[in-house]
């Protein structure tokens, strides 16, 4: 008869040590992750557009544009190239600069945020000869008009809209009500 723990016995304990060490590991990074913040969202907003300058323009907003109108809007030449908030205090006004020197502001307590992405396209539309032509776009709506963002991909068109989707929400006056 032996004394002392089994091959099965040590092998449990190595199962239990390595599940509380991956727990751990987890919760550790999870702590570690910045919290999201208005402010950190307008910051990843400036770095991004220092960083990859989209194409950005000025259209009518795309709930009154024709299919065919929105598929056929042509990828600007003017690029999308920094953000500032008009006052730092209160970040839910911000002024987009564009390489062509003008500056944009967008008022995010009065504005709607939309991801384009090429998903959200039915496939016959895909698969037609306007295929090719399906850009992942981001709009920002205000009123009847839009800006309109052309990210380089979806993924970066992704992180882009939970950004400005965050601000929106958060500049939202009626998010303090939990409602």
């Amino acid at each position: 008869m032996r004394w002392g723990p089994s091959v099965s016995n040590f092998r449990q304990v190595l199962q239990v040590v390595a599940a509380l060490s991956a727990a751990a590991l987890s919760f550790s990074a999870a702590a570690q992750a910045p919290t999201q913040t208005r402010e950190g969202a307008v910051r990843f907003l400036g770095l991004y557009a220092s960083q990859n300058q989209p194409p950005i323009a000025l259209s009518t907003s795309f709930d009154k544009l024709e299919v065919d109108a929105r598929l056929r809007m042509p990828v600007p030449s003017v690029k999308w190239t920094d953000v500032r908030p008009v006052n730092p205090e209160r970040p839910c006004r911000l002024q987009l600069s564009k390489s062509d020197g003008q500056v944009t502001l967008i008022n995010w307590e009065r504005s709607k945020v939309f991801f384009h992405s090429r998903a959200n396209w039915s496939e016959a539309m895909l698969a037609s000869a306007y295929g090719p032509l399906i850009k992942p776009m981001i709009e920002i709506r205000r009123d009847s008009f839009s800006y309109v963002i052309w990210p380089a991909s979806e993924e970066e068109g992704a992180r882009l809209f939970r950004a400005m989707h965050f601000i929106v929400q958060s500049c939202d006056p009626t998010a303090a009500t939990g409602f």
